[in-house]
């Protein structure tokens, strides 16, 4: 086991709250209506005594709430023998994902810095400016009643949270979340605007967060970036965050 990626899963799953969470043995089950994968997924840190009883569990638990069952599978913390009853329950792997982590004292903020035309604004609560602007960046990728569970439950996580949103002339343009919960942070939520992507605004934003997750005394910090997504891990790597591993989600016939 991978003893810090599996802390990192743990923490990056309190800094995302779900709605319901029950815990069956070492596994967590999550569920959020509205939404899918992060809060609406089996979180498998441990060994469960039978991994057919506890895959049937989940998708009993997913049922009862309307919901297909979901498992995060993190290469840090998850037994092998878990993905083995998973692909012959049937169930596939989609969205590979990495966790970027660094220790504090390996961030680097140096070069290249960001345009002086960037205006950081900080708060400790999602103002309607800033979730105006995360969603219409992400809008697409969700369901349309997934709004007011990022209002009303995911962004309220029970740790100490900034939000940064960056301006340029009074008007957003990029913005970006960190949540420090177990001396970590977890920089989430990062969007920029079409219109000033490739032009240092998520680097603006990204400073912001780390000098935020700083002042909350944060030790390290880490984020998930899907393996596809070049610009964010790019981002996240300019500042000296590593690749720590790889979590996938696996999905049902009907998932």
């Amino acid at each position: 086991m991978n003893t810090r990626g599996a802390l990192l899963d743990q923490l990056m799953a309190a800094s995302w709250p779900a709605a319901t969470v029950e815990a069956h043995g070492g596994w967590a089950f999550r569920h959020t209506a509205g939404v899918t994968r992060r809060a609406n997924s089996v979180l498998i840190s441990d060994e469960v005594p039978d991994i057919d009883e506890a895959i049937a569990a989940a998708e009993d638990f997913y049922r009862r709430r309307g919901a297909s069952s979901t498992f995060m599978v993190s290469d840090a913390s998850c037994p092998p023998e878990v993905v083995v009853g998973l692909e012959s329950a049937g169930y596939v792997a989609q969205s590979p994902t990495w966790i970027l982590a660094a220790d504090a004292d390996e961030i680097d903020l140096a070069s290249p810095q960001p345009s002086s035309n960037w205006v950081a604004e900080v708060a400790q609560a999602a103002s309607d400016s800033w979730f105006d602007c995360y969603w219409a960046v992400e809008s697409g990728r969700h369901q349309p009643t997934a709004i007011e569970v990022y209002r009303n439950q995911l962004l309220k996580p029970d740790a100490p949270a900034r939000f940064v949103t960056v301006t340029r002339s009074g008007q957003p343009v990029a913005v970006g979340q960190v949540v420090v919960v177990g001396g970590w942070g977890c920089v989430q939520c990062l969007a920029t605007s079409t219109t000033a992507r490739r032009q240092g605004a998520g680097r603006a934003v990204l400073n912001e967060l780390v000098a935020q997750s700083a002042e909350l005394g944060a030790r390290g910090l880490f984020a998930a970036v899907m393996v596809d997504n070049d610009a964010s891990l790019a981002l996240c790597t300019g500042v000296g965050l590593r690749r720590s591993h790889q979590y996938r989600y696996y999905l049902g016939p009907l998932g």
